[in-house]
C-alpha cells in the first residue's frame, strides 16, 4: 500500500487538485447522488471522500455527524475511504467491532459499525471512494455493492463534466491571452498596419494605427485616428481609395492584395505604399478593414522602369518559391544570360539555392578558400569582373558551369548582415555594368532579403500553426482539419474511415519518476517509431499531453485496423504502454460524435486495465445507434 508521500499519492493528489473542488462549498450535483445512495441501500450515512496529499476531503455527505459534517476533512490514517482507494476495488466490513485490528483504519472515527465502499475514478486515476456506513452490523449484499458502483460511475461522469468545463474556461483564458499577444504584435510590427471603419456614416475613417504606420506618414497616432483615409491619400489616388473602401463596405470584395497607391507625408512629400487589405466582420457587427501598408517609396523612385521586380513581388505573394523569381528577375533586369543565388549552408560554405538558365542548384562554395564569391560574402562589398578568366579568384570550373564571360557578385543584406550572394553572368563580354542595371540589381538584392525573410516567416508560421513543437507531428488543429476532409471524402466515395485515440498509461507516474525531460524524450521517440508504421494517407497527431490521435481511412476490416493499432502500441519505448480506443465512422455521424465514441472506447480500455485496445463497435451502449458503414447502390438506395 502506498504511503502518503509516495508517487501514487502525488499523482492522485494532482488529479484531485485539478478539479478545483478542495474546500469548495457543498454542491447539489454531488449531494443528490449521496442522497440517492442512502435511499437505495437504506443506510443513515453516505460519504464521498477525495484524497488530497495529507487528508481526506469530504466532497459530499448525508447523515454524517459533527464535527465531520462541518470540518469536511479527516486525516489519511483514519479513513475507510483511503483503504478503498488504495485497493482500487470494493471493500465491505459487516462489523467493525468484530474486525477490531483494522477498525481504527477503516473509519471508526465516524462511529459506524458496518461499511461498504467502492473506488471513484477520474481519467483512469482512483481519486477517492463512495462509502456507505451503518451504526449497526450489516451483511452487505452484492446488489448493495453494485448499486454503489453504479452511483460511483455517475459521480465520475459529473467529475468528467466538471473537468471539461474547467478545460473550456482555461481555453477561454488562453484565447484572451492570445488576443493580447495579437494586439502587441499589431503595435510592434515593422510594417504599417491600420484599422479602417466600414460602418455606414464612418466608412474610411482610421480607427487604430500602429507605430510603423505613423512613421510612414510622419504623423502621431493622435493626429491620425479619426481622420478619413482620403485625408492622407494623394489627390490622384483618392478616387481609387473611395472605390476600394466602397467595394469592401458593400462586401463586393473581402480582400485586396498589393495595391500600390500614393500617400501624403506630413512634410509634404509623396510616399508610396503597397497596400493589402482584408475586411473583417466580427460577431458584434462592427465591420472594419485591416490594412497592411509596406513603404515602397525608395523602390518606386529607383525602379519605375523595372517590371521584373514587380513580378518578383507578385510571385512572392502568390506563394511561389521567391528564389526562382529572384534569379530570373536578375537576368531580365541586367540583360544577362544567367544568374544564381547562394546562401549559407553551415559555418564553412555557401550553397546555390536557385539558378536561372543554369543547373547549379546544390553546388557548394567553400568560405575558407579564396574566391570572388567568398570575398563578396565575407566583405559585404559588390564585385564586377569584365574578364573573370584572368582572375585567380574565379575557378575555371565555375566559368565552365556558368558559361560566364563577365560576372557580377552582389551581396544580400538583412539587418546589416550578409545572408547571401546574387551572381549575374553574361555569356558575352561586357566592359562595365550600366548605372541603371547595377542600381537595379542592388535593389533586387534588397527585395531578395525581404523575400527570403518573408518566405522563412511564412514557413515558420505555417509550421507553428499546424505542427506540435515537441514531437513534430501534426497538432490538434491540423488533425481536426484532416478529420473533416477524410470524413467528407468517405461520405463522397462511400469508403470507411477509422479514428483511434491513444493515451500513454501512467505517464504522470513516469514523469514523476524519471523527470519531465525523460517524459518528453519518450513522447518524441514514440512519435518517430509510430509514424513509420502508418500507411500513406494515414495520420498520426498529438491530441494533447500524452494523448495521440490516429486517422485510418479506407481500412478493409476491423482486424486490419487492429493490426495497425497493435503495432503502434508496441512502439511505445522504455517498457511503457498505452491504451487505445477506436471507432469506425458509421456514415452518418458528425466528426464530434465519432471522436466521442472513440474517447468512450479509450475510457473502457483504461477501465479494463490499460495496455490494451478497445473498440467502440463492441460497446453495447453504441451498437444500436451506430450501424456498420452504409453503402450506396448504383440506383442510389441505401443498404446496410
Amino acid at each position: 500500500m502506498l504511503g502518503p508521500g509516495d508517487l501514487g499519492d502525488q499523482a492522485r493528489a494532482g488529479a484531485v487538485a485539478q478539479l478545483e473542488l478542495l474546500d469548495a462549498p457543498p454542491q447539489e450535483s454531488f449531494d443528490r447522488l449521496t442522497r440517492l445512495a442512502a435511499r437505495l441501500l437504506g443506510v443513515p450515512t453516505v460519504v464521498v471522500g477525495l484524497l488530497d496529499s495529507d487528508r481526506q476531503f469530504i466532497l459530499s455527505q448525508v447523515g454524517l455527524e459533527e464535527p465531520w459534517a462541518s470540518s469536511r476533512r479527516t486525516p489519511h490514517a483514519h479513513t475507510f475511504c483511503r483503504e478503498v482507494a488504495d485497493g482500487e476495488r470494493p471493500l465491505t466490513v459487516a462489523d467493525a467491532d468484530a474486525a477490531a485490528p483494522r477498525a481504527e483504519s477503516t473509519g471508526a472515527d465516524f462511529g459506524a459499525r458496518a461499511y461498504a465502499g467502492v473506488p471513484v475514478f477520474l481519467a483512469g486515476e482512483c481519486i477517492g471512494a463512495l462509502c456507505a456506513l451503518d451504526g449497526v452490523p450489516r451483511d452487505w449484499t452484492q446488489e448493495d455493492v453494485c448499486s454503489l458502483q453504479d452511483i460511483a460511475a455517475m459521480l465520475a461522469a459529473e467529475l468528467e463534466l466538471r473537468t471539461a468545463r474547467l478545460d473550456r474556461d482555461h481555453a477561454r483564458a488562453a484565447l484572451s491571452d492570445s488576443e493580447e499577444h495579437i494586439r502587441l504584435a499589431f503595435d510592434a510590427a515593422a510594417i504599417g498596419i491600420a484599422m479602417v471603419s466600414l460602418e455606414p456614416g464612418s466608412a474610411g475613417r482610421l480607427l487604430h494605427v500602429n507605430e510603423a504606420f505613423c512613421r510612414f506618414l510622419g504623423r502621431t497616432e493622435a493626429s491620425l485616428v479619426g481622420l478619413a483615409i482620403e485625408d492622407v491619400t494623394h489627390p490622384a489616388d483618392r478616387e481609387l481609395s473611395r472605390e476600394v473602401i466602397g467595394a469592401l463596405a458593400a462586401r463586393e470584395r473581402s480582400l485586396v492584395r498589393h495595391l500600390e497607391k500614393r500617400y501624403l507625408h506630413a512634410d509634404g512629400r509623396t510616399v508610396w505604399g503597397a497596400l493589402t487589405t482584408a475586411a473583417v466582420a466580427p460577431s458584434d457587427g462592427r465591420a472594419y478593414v485591416i490594412a497592411l501598408v509596406e513603404d515602397v517609396t525608395e523602390r518606386k523612385q529607383a525602379d519605375q522602369d523595372l517590371p521584373a521586380i514587380a513580378n518578383v513581388l507578385r510571385r512572392i505573394l502568390s506563394g511561389e518559391d521567391a528564389r526562382e523569381a529572384i534569379v530570373q528577375a536578375a537576368v531580365d533586369i541586367a540583360g544577362a544570360s544567367s544568374s544564381y543565388l547562394l546562401e549559407r549552408d553551415g559555418a564553412e560554405q555557401l550553397v546555390v539555392t536557385a539558378s536561372a538558365r543554369l543547373n547549379l542548384r546544390g553546388v557548394h562554395v567553400p568560405l575558407g578558400e579564396p574566391s570572388a564569391t567568398a570575398h563578396t560574402y565575407l566583405s559585404g562589398e559588390p564585385m564586377f569582373m569584365a574578364d573573370p578568366a584572368e582572375s585567380p579568384l574565379v575557378s575555371p570550373e565555375l566559368l565552365e558551369l556558368s558559361g560566364g564571360r563577365s560576372i557580377m557578385w552582389q551581396p544580400i543584406f538583412r539587418h546589416e548582415e550578409v545572408v547571401g550572394v546574387l551572381c549575374v553572368c553574361w555569356a558575352e563580354r561586357v566592359s562595365d555594368v550600366s548605372t541603371r542595371a547595377a542600381r537595379a540589381v542592388a535593389l533586387l538584392t534588397d527585395e531578395t532579403a525581404v523575400a527570403l525573410a518573408h518566405h522563412e516567416a511564412l514557413q515558420r508560421l505555417a509550421a507553428q500553426a499546424t505542427t506540435d513543437g515537441l514531437t513534430g507531428l501534426p497538432n490538434r488543429r491540423a488533425w481536426e482539419e484532416r478529420l473533416s476532409r477524410d470524413i467528407a471524402s468517405a461520405r463522397r466515395l462511400q469508403r470507411p474511415v477509422t479514428l483511434a485515440l491513444l493515451d500513454m498509461d501512467r505517464f504522470k507516474h513516469y514523469n514523476d519518476t524519471h523527470g519531465h525531460a525523460a517524459g518528453d524524450d519518450l513522447l518524441r521517440e514514440f512519435s518517430g517509431r509510430a509514424s513509420v508504421l502508418l500507411r500513406e494517407g494515414d495520420t498520426l497527431a498529438r491530441w494533447g499531453g500524452e494523448e495521440f490521435a490516429v486517422l485510418l481511412p479506407d481500412c478493409p476490416s476491423l482486424s486490419f485496423v487492429e493490426s495497425i493499432l497493435h503495432r503502434i502500441r508496441a512502439a511505445v519505448p522504455e517498457g511503457q504502454s498505452c491504451s487505445v480506443g477506436y471507432a469506425c465512422w458509421d456514415g452518418l455521424e458528425s466528426a464530434e460524435q465519432l471522436v466521442m465514441r472513440a474517447d468512450r472506447a479509450l475510457y473502457r480500455a483504461k477501465a479494463m486495465g490499460r495496455d490494451r485496445t478497445a473498440s467502440a463497435e463492441g460497446d453495447p451502449s453504441t451498437a444500436a445507434a451506430h450501424r456498420p458503414f452504409p453503402r450506396v447502390s448504383a440506383a442510389g438506395s441505401r443498404r446496410a
